[in-house]
């Protein structure tokens, strides 16, 4: 469960971080040309990696907490890792789709371990509760 907790932090801190450096670099240009839209994707992004620390933290914690909120967190990644390399796709940005496969894969992998450890997890949990 630790490398899980390691990779759910470490992709919620550079997600947040890429999206830092990306606005205040002012490299995103659909903030002129589709705000709303990018406001929405950002929002999105940023409570994703939210919720992927404080996933991460709770598991490291081992709180009850840690499971449900990294499995939801997980869930919420594979759906940006998904839709987010349309984006690079389209503007013919081959690294950033070879990035984005990798974080598929280790998605898969991280939720994977996760629900495998999940009797585990519950039985480490009986005596808090």
């Amino acid at each position: 469960m630790t490398y899980v907790a390691i990779f759910v932090i470490a992709v919620g801190i550079l997600m947040m971080g890429q999206w830092i450096f990306l606005l205040i670099s002012e490299k995103v240009p659909e903030m002129q040309t589709a705000p709303l839209q990018i406001a929405f994707h950002i929002t999105a992004e940023l409570l994703t990696s939210i919720i992927l620390i404080m996933g991460g933290v709770c598991l490291l914690a081992n709180s009850l907490f840690g499971y449900p909120l990294t499995l939801f967190g997980l869930g919420l990644l594979m759906y940006t890792v998904i839709n987010s390399p349309g984006h690079f796709a389209q503007r013919r940005e081959w690294p950033f789709l070879v990035m984005f496969v990798i974080l598929i894969v280790l998605t898969l992998v991280s939720g994977s371990v996760l629900i495998a450890s999940y009797g585990k997890f519950t039985a480490a949990m009986i005596p808090l509760i």
